[in-house]
């Protein structure tokens, strides 16, 4: 990845929050992301020592945050770049499958994560149009990303 692709990434991925908490029914979900003055820095061998199945692969990817769901007790994941195609992918190896894809690129991740943050940091319900707008955002990842899952969990019953 070029140190000018870097800066452009950068420059969108700024617009995140450095923080947010998401209520989803009775659980929290917590996001971190790094501030604009930090350097996106590859995974690296430090992180890739503590996971002993760990593909070598991941090194050259791009952290730019995690997230946490219920307080801590359940996952930790990170939120990745794919340099090989610039998706937004996360990446967790208590999954079955430990890459799992956000946005097919950071500007599409950024508008998306605005979009649900409007509704989801505020304790309010998804509206009903939530899906075609996700999809009109990024019609090529969201139909097999996280955030796919996410809204149907939210619009389960009960």
């Amino acid at each position: 990845m070029s140190r000018t692709h870097l800066q452009a990434l950068k420059s969108t991925l700024a617009r995140l929050p450095r923080t947010s908490r998401w209520m989803l029914r009775d659980a929290l979900l917590d996001f971190t992301f790094l501030s604009l003055h930090e350097t996106l820095p590859p995974i690296g061998d430090n992180l890739l020592h503590a996971w002993a199945e760990a593909n070598p692969v991941w090194r050259s990817w791009r952290v730019i945050g995690d997230y946490s769901y219920a307080g801590g007790g359940g996952s930790h994941p990170l939120i990745c770049l794919r340099p090989d195609d610039a998706a937004v992918c996360g990446l967790d190896l208590e999954r079955e499958d430990p890459v799992f894809i956000f946005n097919s690129t950071a500007e599409r991740f950024q508008e998306t994560f605005a979009y649900l943050e409007s509704f989801l940091a505020k304790g309010a319900a998804l509206p009903a149009c939530a899906e075609d707008k996700l999809l009109s955002i990024d019609s090529e990842g969201f139909p097999r990303s996280e955030w796919r899952l996410l809204v149907a969990y939210l619009r389960k019953d009960g």
